[in-house]
């Protein structure tokens, strides 16, 4: 939900964002231009709506509203309820000053807009990704990091499941789901890993990234399907990749040096599985979060 905010009390350098041009990018591409519309605040909330209500004040001695009586909840008009909510998420929600970009004709390309930047200062170098095919040892690696250690068994299980149930399905006599091999080898999360490796505009490679991809690894909300990890190595003046670091959950997206410091930031993509996109600082210890935005809060359970 969005109010009007007094842009009088918006520090002087936001102010001065308003009417700005920006070009929009998806992931490390950029789209089109937009230029940023007028100020206001936004409440954020997720869940069960009668969880946020502010519910009228009982008498100590008196009764919880009974599940059928009109004056409950659930039972009043969808406009009520609306009304009921709209303090309890401002005073507990996630609140965020925003703007909106009105975009300069369409916004075309396969990637969805992630990012902006304003025209005025200018492009930021970044690396280009590309399908990596000569992994050798690097899957080993990767899979022997104690993230992937423990995905790597509960993918062995579900797989395991999956085909114990669609045996069991068939030997009562359904017919065998389209797509499932019922009698060759399970498979195993190395053969569900694929690798990217980010070059510079020069074609000097400067990291590795791989992560795990593939029908077994596509989850829905409380689903039990094992959750896709990705890890990042850097990759030294011989071509040789360094140690893996496992990433937080998400999909890398773009590796970029926003702030023209000679340090690299990763752009990380929520994707279907998480709600928030990430940045990243690339570091010789290993990756930072620079992410500041607090999480959207959730009443009730998400399954």
């Amino acid at each position: 939900m969005t109010r009007e905010v007094d842009e009088t009390a918006v520090p002087a350098e936001l102010r001065a964002m308003v009417t700005e041009h920006v070009v929009i990018h998806g992931g490390a591409t950029p789209l089109c231009t937009a230029e940023v519309g007028p100020l206001r605040l936004v409440a954020q909330a997720e869940g069960e709506l009668f969880m946020m209500a502010d519910e009228p004040e009982l008498a100590e001695d008196a009764e919880p509203l009974a599940e059928d009586d009109p004056e409950a909840f659930w039972n009043l008009p969808e406009g009520e309820q609306n009304e009921r909510v709209v303090e309890p998420i401002w005073k507990e929600g996630r609140r965020l000053l925003v703007a909106p970009l009105v975009i300069d004709g369409a916004c075309d390309g396969e990637q969805s807009p992630r990012w902006a930047r304003p025209v005025q200062r200018g492009d930021v170098e970044r690396l280009a990704a590309s399908r990596l095919r000569k992994r050798g040892g690097l899957v080993r690696e990767f899979l022997a990091l104690p993230e992937l250690v423990e995905l790597s068994q509960e993918f062995d299980e579900y797989v395991a499941d999956g085909r114990q149930w669609a045996l069991e399905a068939v030997a009562s006599g359904e017919a065998t789901p389209p797509g499932v091999d019922l009698t060759g080898p399970l498979p195993e999360l190395r053969d569900r890993v694929k690798a990217r490796e980010w070059k510079t505009a020069e074609g000097t490679a400067l990291f590795v990234t791989l992560i795990t991809e593939g029908q077994e690894l596509e989850p829905e909300p409380c689903s039990g399907i094992p959750v896709p990890r990705w890890g990042l190595a850097p990759v030294d003046a011989e071509g040789r990749a360094g140690a893996f670091v496992a990433g937080p959950y998400g999909m890398p997206s773009a590796i970029l040096d926003l702030d023209g410091d000679g340090g690299w930031e990763l752009l990380l993509d929520a994707g279907p599985y998480f709600s928030e996109p990430q940045l990243l600082a690339i570091t010789p210890a290993g990756l930072t979060s620079l992410t500041a935005l607090p999480p959207v809060p959730y009443y009730g359970c998400p399954c």
